[in-house]
């Protein structure tokens, strides 16, 4: 009977192995565009990426050829992720091996972010790509394909390299010269042969100095085509589409709810401000200010936002509105330095209070984590108003910051009614936040760093808030740190996107990105998590389009990084996600071993029970 249990096990072991052991490995390669620094140069450059995957645990390694710049790993990371996340595959048992075959000098950077999640969702979907095609460009969230520099050289490259077809990122077809020249990488590059190349390239360029570079490459025999994500980009490269979200998005009824009260809270107390204000001025006989009036016109833009529904755009008016008139009243008060200093006290002490307060809430789904953040957020910064205004020279910079301070601690607490939670619940413990943390101040300074090795000279990205981060990491306080490296990703991110853009080419680019977002928040809302913070910058961002554009599309960048925050955080699994990812023939292989191993062991047992009887029933038996 031993020996028959031992048997069993054993069977089992083995039919049930291919069911745990059914993971292939998959191997791919594509042609990568880089730039290459050469005495002080930038080159366009060819180079090769290779990915492995295999059995693991959703590790990402990168190996070069030479060693390049560290920040390319951070790259290829968060390639995976939202190559996984576009196509919906869940990869927490895989480990990506990715390869890059290059000449020494090629400048590291997020440029080779959209190849490889090309180069990632095709190896997992099992589809072929095309060996004469090319990509370069950022991979960013909601899978969106990001500006990068050099393309001119780039192309020219690929059209030293035998690639026949180029995509670019949306948006970047008119180029601004720069000083990019193109070098091949199976060979050094003559002095005399930059000269040359530059004296027989000035066909394409137009008026305003800009290169058409889909008529640059067709010069070249290069077809150029423009992509705006992932999956146009997958379709050109494979054939295959992937399936978006279905149907249309609704706004969770409890965010709508909630975002309502919020919206009456603030635009209440501006009312209350509105009438002390005016109340101030006629007991003194002043007559409006600029400013006052300029508020009362954002008091009434939030009445026709609260009217449609739009409730975060309606708060974020009566608070923009609240701020002014409170300065004023402060102005007009003749406050003293005395004053300011027991007005901060009180401030800190409640700001303290309620901070202890809101860190013992429960934190497990990505809608409380996404209120802290805003919630946190506006702590900090009604903190760093008290201090502006205590050590500022002059009364009415007091005045205006202290008016600051109080609108926004009260903004922060009007947000704590959020902390409810969504269907889906994540591992957000100190660890994971720690590591997502680190991820996005990771991606954030590698853009920042990529920016300035392209455009030295550029002014407009500041390292203030990145050393924010890295203090908020250092504090221990993550929640704010992936706060402000999240907003420091999407400013860099449209720096980027708007380098050469043309003011009549924004508001194609801004509904190019509200619909992709609309399209993740549908996404999102499938999958059981309402992203509030996102789909809260959606709604401003659709309200400012019109009259303000580049503010529009700053804060459509940072609803598209606040959809796919999920991506960072592993989902707590059920019994029902584990069996979801069993192989359906592998499963159906284990049953057949199972059944043939009990059919195998019924028959061993009666042909034992046979040789146990006695020789006479054996005969007697026959007889019959």
């Amino acid at each position: 009977m031993k020996k028959n249990a031992v048997f069993f096990v054993l069977l089992f072991i083995i039919a049930l192995a291919p069911c745990v052991c059914s993971a292939q490995e998959m191997h791919g390669s594509t042609k990568l565009l880089a730039l290459l620094n050469k005495q002080g140069k930038q080159y366009g450059a060819s180079a090769t990426l290779d990915l492995d995957i295999q059995s693991g645990k959703n590790r990402v390694f990168l190996e070069t050829f030479p060693l390049t710049q560290v920040t390319t790993q951070v790259s290829m990371r968060f390639a995976q992720q939202i190559a996984c996340d576009q196509i919906d595959v869940d990869c927490s048992d895989y480990d990506f091996f990715y390869t890059i075959k290059s000449l020494p000098g090629v400048v590291g950077g997020p440029s080779a972010g959209a190849s490889a999640s090309v180069l990632t969702a095709a190896l997992l979907l099992g589809q072929e790509m095309k060996k004469d095609t090319a990509i370069t460009g950022t991979i960013n969230s909601g899978g969106t394909i990001g500006a990068v520099g050099g393309i001119k050289g780039k192309i020219k490259a690929a059209s030293e390299n035998g690639i026949k077809h180029v995509l670019i990122p949306k948006g970047t077809r008119m180029y601004v010269e720069d000083e990019v020249e193109i070098v091949k990488i199976e060979e050094e590059l003559e002095e005399n042969q930059t000269s040359q190349n530059q004296s027989n390239e000035t066909f394409g360029i137009n008026q305003s100095n800009k290169l058409d570079l889909v008529e640059y490459g067709h010069n070249l025999s290069v077809d150029v085509t423009e992509v705006a994500t992932l999956a146009e980009a997958l379709k050109i490269f494979t054939g295959y589409k992937i399936k978006e979200p279905s149907g249309e998005f609704v706004i969770d009824p409890g965010y709508k709810r909630t975002m309502k009260s919020v919206a009456v809270d603030l635009c209440s107390r501006n009312s209350n401000i509105t009438n002390q204000l005016q109340q101030l001025r006629e007991n003194r006989g002043i007559n409006a200010s600029e400013k006052e009036v300029s508020a009362i016109n954002y008091s009434e833009k939030s009445r026709e936002s609260f009217d449609v529904g739009e409730y975060y755009s309606a708060a974020s008016y009566c608070f923009r509105s609240s701020v002014s008139l409170k300065q004023d009243i402060f102005r007009l008060s003749n406050l003293t330095k005395g004053d300011f200093e027991n007005k901060a006290r009180i401030i800190e002490e409640e700001i303290d209070e309620f901070n202890k307060k809101i860190n013992n809430t429960k934190m497990n789904t990505i809608t409380a984590l996404q209120t802290m953040m805003a919630v946190k957020e506006r702590l900090q910064e009604a903190r760093d108003s008290v201090t502006s205004a205590l050590e500022a020279d002059k009364l009415n910079k007091s005045a205006d910051m202290m008016a600051y301070a109080e609108e926004r601690f009260y903004s922060a607490k009007t947000w704590g009614k959020f902390f409810n939670g969504d269907r889906n619940e994540f591992k957000l413990d100190q660890k994971h936040l720690k590591q997502t943390c680190r991820s996005k101040i990771n991606e954030a300074e590698e853009r920042y760093n990529y920016i300035r090795s392209i455009i030295p000279s550029l002014k407009l990205v500041s390292r203030k808030e990145m050393d924010k981060a890295y203090e908020d990491l250092d504090k221990k306080q993550y929640v704010d740190c992936l706060y402000q490296a999240i907003k420091l990703k999407s400013e860099i991110d449209v720096v980027l996107g708007i380098i050469g853009i043309e003011n009549k080419e924004l508001d194609e680019l801004i509904d190019l990105k509200l619909d992709i977002v609309r399209k993740n928040l549908i996404k999102a809302e499938q999958e059981g998590i309402f992203p509030i913070i996102s789909y809260s910058y959606y709604e401003y961002a659709n309200s400012l389009k019109e009259k303000d554009k580049y503010s529009a599309l700053l804060f459509t960048e940072y609803a598209l990084e606040f959809a796919n925050l999920d991506i960072y955080f592993p989902k707590k699994r059920t019994v029902w996600d584990i069996l979801k990812k069993v192989d359906r023939k592998m499963l159906l292989v284990f049953f057949l071993g199972l059944f043939a191993g009990i059919l195998l062991m019924w028959s061993t047992k009666k042909e034992h029970k046979t040789l146990q009887t006695s020789p006479k029933k054996r005969l007697r038996g026959k007889k019959r």
